[in-house]
């Protein structure tokens, strides 16, 4: 939705709603990357777990 609203803004028309459309589906999706740890900001670095003894005993799961 956030690069359909892009394509309105830059087409022109009414660009006051579509950019207010756009801010809110960025939004949105910023939200959504954050809560489901999909942000880089989210992810675990690899010392950190090491370091905290957080690796997990065996096989992975795909793996077996």
């Amino acid at each position: 939705m956030s690069q359909w609203y892009a394509t309105l803004v830059d087409g022109g028309g009414d660009t006051k709603e579509a950019f207010g459309r756009w801010e809110s589906a960025t939004r949105t999706a910023i939200s959504l990357a954050t809560k489901l740890g999909l942000a880089p900001s989210t992810r675990p670095d690899k010392k950190t777990v090491e370091r905290f003894g957080e690796v997990p005993a065996g096989p992975m799961p795909w793996e077996a």
